[in-house]
């Protein structure tokens, strides 16, 4: 509950206005968004901090005290900050500084939370962790970004206001296309436990946090590193554009044969060995989910491309296509009676052809962009 609402609100609190840092031509537009975008996080903060307090420990937050739903809220604001600072390191060209960021956030909530909670114990030590492990990743990508932006939102509101209005399509496409990725990952464990049993649930949440950590890195990394420079050459170059994506795919796919080969002739035996001989068929869940993972790892790029070339209603229309398949699939599964792992066929089938119909769409339009800057 504590991770469902640092990952919703950290999306809903910006505006999704961080990616606009990435894709500005001018740095001083770059700060606009992270002044923009720092400004609505703190407005969101502070309406939703006396709401947090009246809700905390009632429905649906039952099991969450007041003081951790208020925690949630101070590292939301944590994340906003790394977010911010870390687009800002790579717009400004310092890359290290934004790989040594991402490294200290990741690195630092998984050591902080084992040593937090091999010491400490309890809920305590594990928000400790997460919140000093975003500490820790703000602080080494800050370069300035947060003084900057705070004197801008004391100095001159108005601006930022008109600011937001001139880029009210971030709020009204990207933040609900942003928010739908984010439950594209949290609702299958969900679904699978309602459908067919909590065990089954169990198989999904556990291959999907395994796979969602390198997916989070990816993200953070070459995602943010691709928003960056395919701006500047979709304009004058689009067939490099086409030229890495295409790369990206054929450099990919036979890692994902041997993957696969593996998972096929020893899953089974790797779960049972690492997870114990109750999740043995984990190993046979995570091959069955290994396609969409991999499209969901391209879809990282396409993403960004698809804001490169400001087909922001692309991206919601995209990301409610995925949502709809995901949500359709699990009662077709049971009026067609299948059995667990035949819905999980099913679903990863239909989402994976969803994502590379999208993938496909989008090297389209990157190949028309190519046709009309050199015809």
């Amino acid at each position: 509950m504590f991770s469902a609402i640092v990952a919703i609100f950290s999306i809903f609190a910006t505006l999704s206005l961080e990616l606009g840092i990435l894709g500005a031509d001018r740095r001083s537009e770059s700060l606009r968004f992270a002044t923009g975008g720092l400004a609505a996080a703190l407005f969101a903060t502070a309406i939703a901090l006396p709401a947090a307090i009246f809700i905390g420990g009632s429905a649906p937050f039952g099991q969450l005290p007041i003081w951790a739903v208020c925690a949630a809220l101070a590292v939301c604001l944590t994340t906003v900050l790394q977010l911010t600072a870390t687009n800002w390191a790579i717009r400004t060209d310092r890359n290290n500084r934004a790989a040594r960021a991402t490294f200290a956030g990741l690195a630092g909530r998984s050591l902080l939370q084992v040593g937090f909670g091999f010491w400490f114990g309890g809920l305590g030590g594990l928000i400790a962790g997460e919140w000093l492990g975003r500490v820790a990743g703000w602080l080494t990508a800050e370069a300035g970004t947060a003084r900057a932006a705070l004197r801008r939102i004391t100095s001159a509101p108005r601006r930022i206001v008109a600011h937001l209005s001139r880029n009210r399509r971030y709020p009204f496409y990207v933040t609900p296309a942003v928010s739908i990725e984010v439950a594209l990952v949290w609702l299958p464990a969900p679904f699978f436990a309602i459908a067919y049993g909590p065990d089954v649930g169990g198989f999904v949440a556990l291959i999907q946090r395994l796979g969602s950590a390198p997916l989070t890195i990816v993200n953070q990394s070459l995602g943010q590193l691709v928003h960056r420079h395919a701006g500047d050459m979709i304009r004058v170059n689009p067939r490099r554009v086409l030229t890495l994506t295409s790369g990206l795919v054929l450099a990919t796919l036979p890692l994902l044969a041997v993957l696969m080969a593996v998972l096929w002739f020893y899953g089974e035996q790797i779960a049972g060995a690492v997870f114990g001989t109750a999740w043995r068929q984990a190993g046979l869940v995570a091959l069955i989910f290994a396609p969409l993972y991999y499209v969901q790892f391209l879809s990282l790029v396409t993403n960004r491309l698809i804001l490169v070339l400001d087909r922001m209603r692309l991206k919601l229309a995209a990301s409610g296509l995925h949502l709809v398949v995901l949500v359709a699939s699990l009662p077709a599964a049971r009026l067609a009676g299948l059995d667990w792992l035949g819905a999980m066929a099913l679903l990863v089938t239909l989402l994976t052809l969803s994502y590379a119909a999208v993938f496909a769409f989008v090297l389209w339009l990157v190949d028309a962009r190519r046709r009309s800057v050199h015809p």
